[in-house]
């Protein structure tokens, strides 16, 4: 169902219909009560834009959740609502929200937005989605005294995620109901775990045409022991859902090993077999593919990108620049592991007093989930260590760190143009775009200083210099080397790096993911699932 055209996929003759809690498009409120829109932010949403090139026109359809005020502004404006009946008089599958349709051009996907009580969307994204997964997947907890489950924390899922992810399926199912035309559904995340179960059960009892389920997971899939922290009730639905799925996606070999580790304990009667890209699991009588499709950048986009940041931004950042000069372009939050990259920073001014008045180190920290208690108390240390550094070790005319707090990616974009070390030390990551951008746009041969627990580490360990997050002496040794490493060894490395960036683009994710989900049809017809 694709051109034969090896360097280039044609468009899919099936509808492309994507889920996912952040729509492609967001919309707010300007200080004189006027809607604005623009591209959503975020990885995800800047990943999946490239699929409307392989969707045909008019059959690339994106359900999200209204999240903001001006979302659901947007969605009661609109007129077309997918439960209406269809031209023959069918109706369509009830559920918590309604959908309703936007689009910013002809080139984007149809956007439908599904509503839900402002009470129950805060139950499923605060409490479940953030409290909960989020801190789950990525090792948050300090297990000796959190996390602890009460009934309160079933009623937030009963009433909040299960609820959220009901309204996204039953969404899904209104479009498959308004056409008969094969369809592929990629939902994204940890937000929808529970939804592939109720769409699978609506395939099963009213579709012929093909429907293809598609998952993938942007963030870590922690161990199975970490999985066993949560109740009966939890984890065994959501296992259970994705195992509806026809493949599930991760970002690395890691986290595709974990899940069928998972698997294995948590559904024993379930049959998996290894293959040499992951595996296949049976479970009542459906199989689902797991694979790894580590996420890339659109390498060209990331270029044009900096290249508008250096038009607005360019003399300023020239006169933040240090001889020499470290990155950091972060969320400000504890999986990114800020305060401990500062603490190495303190020791190499500590151990070269010669870089005194000289070396710079800008960090870009976009606040991140303030209404949680550990992100304001991770954002006051950052600021106090910050303040400490510059205070000790600054000068009348020059200050060590730099620091924005702003949500301002252009500048930042300007910034990696001419780092000499970037630092990338987050305790645990997905994979890490900022790893793959950087190397990408920067112009001064920058060394790059990657957690090896990132999942960016996967491709480009071996041309970075790779440190344990929690190790802070190491940090600091590893920032003294990028200072000091010659520069044909800084040129070699970097050049590399853009090459195996180039290679592994986002369109070759697209592409591998695409290629699976052909194969997945033609088993289909086959009579093998």
């Amino acid at each position: 169902m694709y051109s034969n055209d090896s360097d280039r996929m044609g468009p899919m003759e099936r509808r492309l219909i994507i889920a996912s809690n952040r729509g492609p498009i967001e919309h707010s409120l300007d200080k004189h009560g006027i809607l604005k829109k623009k591209r959503g932010a975020g990885g995800m949403v800047t990943a999946l834009q490239p699929a409307a090139g392989y969707a045909p026109a008019g059959g690339f359809i994106w359900i999200a959740l209204a999240m903001t005020e001006a979302d659901r502004m947007v969605a009661e404006q609109q007129e077309a609502c997918q439960r209406q009946p269809d031209a023959t008089g069918s109706s369509s599958v009830s559920g918590q929200g309604a959908s309703r349709q936007t689009r910013v051009s002809e080139k984007e996907p149809a956007l439908r937005f599904v509503l839900v009580p402002p009470e129950v969307y805060e139950r499923h994204y605060e409490r479940i989605s953030n409290r909960i997964l989020w801190f789950l997947q990525h090792y948050l907890w300090n297990t000796a005294e959190e996390p602890t489950f009460t009934a309160q924390t079933q009623k937030e899922w009963d009433q909040g995620y299960k609820l959220v992810n009901e309204a996204i399926a039953d969404a899904i199912c209104a479009e498959l109901e308004r056409s008969p035309t094969p369809t592929l559904v990629m939902l994204q995340d940890y937000h929808l775990y529970l939804a592939p179960g109720r769409v699978r059960q609506y395939v099963q009892q009213h579709r012929e045409a093909e429907v293809i389920l598609q998952h993938f997971i942007h963030i870590p899939w922690p161990a199975v022991r970490y999985w066993q922290l949560l109740p009966h009730a939890m984890v065994f639905p959501l296992y259970q859902s994705m195992l509806a799925n026809d493949i599930v996606g991760f970002q690395t070999s890691w986290d595709l090993s974990n899940f069928l580790t998972a698997v294995e304990v948590l559904l024993p009667e379930a049959q998996i077999t290894h293959d040499g890209r992951g595996g296949r699991i049976v479970w009542r009588g459906h199989t689902t593919r797991a694979r790894a499709y580590p996420i890339s950048i659109d390498v060209k986009e990331v270029r044009q990108e900096a290249a508008r940041g250096a038009r607005r931004h360019q003399e300023e950042v020239q006169k933040l620049l240090g001889a020499p000069t470290i990155v950091r372009v972060d969320r400000a939050e504890p999986t990114k592991n800020i305060v401990r990259g500062f603490q190495a920073f303190e020791r190499v001014l500590q151990r070269r007093p010669d870089l005194l008045g000289t070396i710079k180190f800008l960090a870009f920290l976009v606040p991140s989930r303030e209404g949680l208690p550990i992100y304001r108390r991770y954002q006051r240390e950052i600021r106090q260590i910050i303040g400490r550094i510059n205070s000790t070790y600054g000068q009348d005319d020059w200050k060590p760190i730099e620091a924005f707090f702003e949500n301002n990616r252009a500048r930042a974009m300007e910034a990696m143009r001419h780092y000499d070390v970037l630092l990338v030390n987050a305790v645990i990551d997905g994979m890490n775009l900022v790893a793959k951008e950087g190397p990408t746009v920067n112009e001064c041969d920058g060394v790059l200083i990657l957690s090896e627990t990132t999942g960016a580490a996967r491709q480009l360990g071996e041309v970075s210099l790779t440190v344990v997050p929690t190790d802070v002496e190491e940090t600091t040794h590893a920032l003294i080397r990028a200072i000091e490493m010659p520069s044909d060894e800084r040129r070699e490395r970097a050049r590399q790096m853009r090459a195996m960036i180039e290679r592994d683009s986002l369109e070759e994710w697209l592409k591998q993911q695409f290629a699976d989900v052909e194969e997945v049809s033609r088993e289909k017809m086959a009579g093998d699932s």
